[in-house]
């Protein structure tokens, strides 16, 4: 799929090619396989397509990068929402407004914590069959106007008015809602 303004892109920890932050990357593996235990897919990072050739992600700084510029391995999917015109026209206004912000790691690290919690206690009461329960673990952060890759997606989506219901989304939670999902069509691929 080419994309177009709005489309959601989505990456897949590429560990056999190098192409991964490994540690980092295993870890939302394993905290996206424990959020959505029945997901096909699991995506570790996600940006909002500007053009066809652009995009914008958080990933240390938020910013505008070129899909040219990624090598040519890495798994990439690009989700489309059922935005209106009028809501991909919102997009880059509300792209700009976030540019140049910086990645909030506390809120990494807590979403990590919160994850491998939440497994930890599932698989103990799926190994004692129920008899130790424990409650869902919720999570709450002093500030929700930080960013994270998601966090970033969901600011600028609800800007241009489409609501995301989650707070702390994950780039599964995105893959996961209603539309197209398909890998990207690189320049040269067949269409």
């Amino acid at each position: 799929m080419i994309p177009r303004m709005g489309d959601l892109i989505l990456f897949k920890a590429d560990y056999k090619n190098g192409l991964t932050n490994s540690a980092e990357d295993a870890l939302v593996t394993i905290g996206e396989r424990i959020e959505h235990p029945h997901a096909k897919q699991i995506f570790v990072h996600i940006g909002i397509a500007l053009s066809k050739t652009e995009y914008a992600q958080e990933d240390g700084i938020s910013h505008v990068s070129a899909f040219s510029d990624l090598n040519p391995t890495q798994i990439i999917y690009v989700k489309r929402l059922g935005l209106t015109e009028e809501q991909r026209f919102r997009i880059p206004i509300a792209i700009k407004r976030y540019l140049g912000e910086p990645y909030d790691w506390g809120l990494d690290v807590s979403l990590g914590v919160r994850y491998l919690s939440n497994g930890i206690f599932r698989g103990v009461e799926e190994l004692t069959r129920g008899r130790i329960y424990f409650p869902q673990s919720h999570f709450s952060y002093a500030s929700h106007d930080t960013l994270i890759c998601s966090t970033f997606v969901r600011k600028v989506l609800e800007e241009a008015h489409y609501p995301i219901k989650k707070c702390y989304p994950s780039p599964e939670y995105f893959a996961l809602l209603p539309g197209e999902l398909e890998p990207l069509t690189r320049s040269g691929e067949e269409k």
